[in-house]
């Protein structure tokens, strides 16, 4: 994050954002000073041993959180599940940062992890998995890393969210999700007009009405 944190303060105190989703933090121990944003609760996982990497998520203390702790040293990942208002189900909230090249034996751990947690009703999955040569579209691989990969992911009932502003390069760095009208008893129609009405696209819309109607497990890639 760096220099950046000072923008990222101001930004999420200006939109009030819910959650904020961040990989490659970069961050150390000498950092948490500097990581703290008012009215937010912050969980951190920082890469051992060496530079770079790191994840993290910013969550609004309005809302009743737990870290979920995991043994696997080597995955850059971190869990946190958001207890559910009213008689809304939790959602168990993940941020994983996959290097490139990453050893077979490390995403092994990090399925295996994924297998422990994904007995959660709600499960949101997001981050940068570097693993170009995937076709989200047709959901194949050319390589047998992102093969086995994308094996995962369907074995634990994952579906992938992409959307046009992530493939264009016009949305990186942060996921920003906003839960808020989602437990409340506002008609889901009228959500989401308003939502089309803001130019969300087709794809997203879908999303999203599944999202409220259900509560899904969503993969969502490079979200970052």
């Amino acid at each position: 994050m760096g220099n950046k944190q000072e923008e990222l303060e101001a930004m999420v105190q200006q939109q009030s954002y819910d959650v904020v989703v961040i990989t490659e933090t970069w961050w150390d121990v000498s950092n948490s000073w500097s990581t703290a944003l008012d009215g937010y609760k912050l969980f951190r996982r920082e890469r051992k041993g060496r530079r770079g990497g790191g994840v993290a998520l910013y969550i609004k203390k309005a809302f009743d959180t737990i870290g979920i702790e995991t043994n696997e040293d080597g995955v850059e990942c971190l869990w946190v599940r958001i207890k559910g208002k009213a008689n809304k189900a939790d959602i168990l909230l993940g941020v994983s940062y996959r290097p490139p090249n990453q050893e077979e034996e490390v995403d092994n751990l990090f399925y295996k992890q994924l297998e422990n947690v994904s007995g959660s009703s709600g499960l949101v999955l997001i981050g940068d998995f570097n693993l170009p040569d995937i076709c989200w579209e047709l959901n194949t691989a050319e390589k047998r890393k992102s093969r086995k990969f994308l094996e995962c992911m369907e074995d634990n009932f994952l579906s992938q969210l992409v959307t046009h502003l992530v493939d264009a390069g016009r949305a990186v760095d942060v996921v920003y999700l906003d839960f808020s009208k989602a437990f409340d008893t506002v008609s889901h129609s009228i959500l989401l007009d308003k939502l089309a009405a803001c130019g969300l696209d087709r794809s997203t819309l879908h999303w999203v009405r599944i999202w409220l109607d259900g509560w899904p497990r969503v993969l969502v890639n490079h979200f970052i």
